[in-house]
This record gives C-alpha cells, structure tokens and sequence, in this order.
C-alpha cells in the first residue's frame, strides 16, 4: 500500500511571468533529489512559461481550477482540453477561496471533479472547515457532507486518481496552523470517509495532503504524521482481516436463550422479531434482517444502510460519531428496541477499534445486531462485555429521533 508523497502549492493571483520564471529557476536546483511528487499549480497565464521551465526537471505544473463544462458560452472559464493543450497535469479543484469569494459548492466541485477526470487531469480537491465550525465542533460533519458530495458518483477506480487536500480554512494564510495530531486526526476521519464511499483497500490508495500555512519549520513533524498513518492504515488492514474472521466464527454459533435487560425467551438469528413497537421500530428491526454486511469493519455504514432502508432517514458518520452525538444512556430501563448501541473506543479489534469504536442496533429481545465483518447478533451482555472495555457502550435514538 505505498502511497509516493507529493507536495503541491499554488500562488493565486500573484507574480508577473517575469516574477514567476524567478521563483521557479529559484525552486528548481532545491528539490533534484526531493523523495516524493513535487507541484507547482499556477495561473492560468503562467501554465505555458511553468511547462517549459519545468521541462526536464522533477517539478510537475498544474492549474487552480477547470470547468466543469466542456466548451461553451462560459466567459472566464477555462476548459481541460485548455489547459492540457498548454501542458497542464495536476489541477486544483473547490480551493477554500473557490468556496468562499465565487459560490463554489460541493455540487460544482463535483461537476468539476468529473470532467477533470474524464479528460485524464490529476485533481486535488480541497476539503476543510472555518475556525467558527471547528469550535462549534463539527468539522467532522463538515468534511463528510463536502468528501460525500464532492465526490458523490465517482468510480473506485477512479477515486484512486485523486488527491484530497485537507486545508483548515483558519489556517491559511493566517499563520496559524493545525497542530499535527490536529491535522492527523482530520486525515484519518477523511480516508475512512473515503472507505465507506470507495472501500478500504482503495481509500488507502488514495494520497491526503495537509494545506495551511505549511512551513520549513512544521513540515517534517506534518510528514512523519503521514508515515504514521500509512502504519496505522496497514495494521488496520490486518486487525480487520482478524475481526472478519473471528465474526465469521461467531457467527455460527450465535443464537441467543436466556435473560436480559428486556427478559427471557428463545431467539433465532435470521427471524425478524415481531412487535417490536411502532411499525418505524419493526421496520427498523425487518431492515437489520434484510440488509447485507457493507464489508469488513463498517459497522456504522451497515446501521446508517438499515435506517434509510426502514425508510426512517440517512445519517453519517463512524461509530465514535454517533455515540458522541446520540448515545445518551446506559440505563437498561430506558433501552428501546431500534435504538443504536455503541461504545467510541475499545481494544478488541485492534485499531479500527481504538479509533472509531462500534455501533449496533437494539433489535428487542435482549439482542443487539451489527456489522462484524458478517451481520452477528449478540446478547445485550456480551456485548458490552466485548466493546464496552474503553469508552464503555451507552445506547440512544440514532439523529434523536424518537421511534417508539
């Protein structure tokens, strides 16, 4: 899973060619034996000049940004046959700048996005939350909608192709910058984004940049961040692999008889429990019957699945997100049947579970089902037993809609 690192930096509307040609004479002999893809996206009056300067050399020229339209009545566009024919090879798409001074959307990002890659340009598209988002903590929702629809209808072949800045929009140009767990933290919230969009394996392949006042004096500690996660990535891999397994096993022995917080009673495993309460609570419990593993370590894409199949609403996010934002209790008199139980960290499964932790649905009957890499169904003991060892598991109306 070798990801080639690549630095990448524009200069938007600044310098004269004359000033350009200066800068890049000047940046060229600095990076002959750099370890990694070096870019230099400029204006589009400069793409031509960086090409013939760059020839020969290790440095790569991209544009700030393309049309999503192919030809056509757009004055001020610049269209990607435009800017191949001048020797374009990167190009960057939804810049924070984009997003803030044109009414650059995730909808126009996506356009964008898509006839960038139809017509074989490299894109890096930018991601990231204002300082007042942050502190209102929802950079995680804000980055999800933008990743989610910026790269809504996108093959995995093709998502493999693009580069995803992360940019913290109070970080650039301020001087200020994201510390490097900060920056980390994002990255990571971002592949796994990515791999329930694109699955795992090609999420892993594709590179995250991290943009804001990026320096010489920071950007050794942001780099070795990356190294990290490409460990992490790779022993995720196999703690998933072992999850899977392990599941697999359970799974073939996992009918459930006995006491619980909600009483006794006999229960088979692939029978949808009726009377579960409202008919949003049965349809909620018919869908976790009928909707299949989304694959290996997604359970929260497999609970968000069930709740849209029941017809009940879409709701994002990893385990850790839903349990922060909706598990409210750990009171068995007030487990309903369709509430989500989660925890937002425990060490049974290795990374995967450290990181995001685990999220199940309260089918009724003791009995909670989730995604272990096969649709399991455990006691509301084991359960806690098994993911309850960080965080603890707490339980609530997933969204705070209330189905009973």
């Amino acid at each position: 899973m070798a990801r080639r690192p690549i630095i990448a930096g524009n200069w938007k509307m600044n310098m004269t060619r004359a000033q350009a040609t200066l800068l890049i004479e000047e940046l060229k002999p600095l990076v002959t034996t750099a370890d990694c893809d070096v870019v230099i996206c400029v204006p589009y009056t400069d793409i031509d000049l960086a090409t013939m300067l760059c020839k020969g050399s290790n440095i790569k020229v991209g544009a700030e940004n393309v049309a999503w339209a192919e030809k056509g009545a757009f004055t001020g566009e610049i269209s990607a046959d435009m800017l191949l024919e001048i020797g374009a090879e990167y190009v960057i798409i939804g810049h924070s700048e984009r997003r803030q001074y044109f009414g650059e959307t995730d909808a126009s990002v996506n356009a964008r996005l898509k006839t960038a890659l139809a017509k074989g340009l490299k894109p890096i598209v930018c991601v990231g939350e204002t300082l007042d988002q942050r502190e209102k903590n929802r950079t995680k929702t804000v980055i999800r909608k933008q990743v989610m629809q910026g790269l809504a209808d996108i093959s995995e072949e093709d998502a493999t192709k693009i580069v995803v800045a992360y940019e913290p929009v109070w970080a650039i140009g301020t001087g200020k910058t994201a510390t490097a767990d900060q920056a980390e933290e994002t990255i990571k919230f971002i592949r796994s984004v990515l791999a329930k969009m694109f699955g795992r394996k090609n999420a892993n392949k594709v590179r995250i940049q991290y943009g804001g006042s990026m320096n010489p004096g920071n950007v050794k500690e942001l780099m070795a961040q990356r190294d990290s996660e490409i460990l992490a990535a790779a022993q995720a891999e196999e703690a998933a692999r072992k999850a899977a397994a392990a599941a697999a096993a359970a799974n073939k022995n996992n009918s459930y008889s006995g006491g619980s917080s909600s009483g006794g009673g006999s229960y088979a495993p692939g029978t949808p429990q009726q009377n579960a309460g409202s008919g949003k609570q049965q349809a909620v419990v018919n869908a976790c019957y009928s909707t299949p593993s989304p694959g290996q370590n997604w359970c929260a894409a497999w609970v968000t699945n069930v709740f849209r199949n029941a017809g009940v609403g879409y709701f994002g996010g990893n385990a850790c997100d839903m349990f922060n934002a909706w598990c409210y209790s750990s009171d068995r008199s007030a487990l309903q049947v369709g509430m989500i139980v989660a925890d937002s960290s425990h060490s049974g499964t290795g990374m995967p579970g450290l990181i995001y932790g685990h999220v199940g649905i309260y089918v009724g009957g003791g009995i909670v089902m989730s995604n272990e890499g096969a649709i399991t169904s455990k006691s509301l003991d084991s359960f806690i037993s098994f993911y309850g060892t960080g965080s603890g598991v707490r339980w609530g109306w997933l969204g705070g809609i209330a189905l009973s």
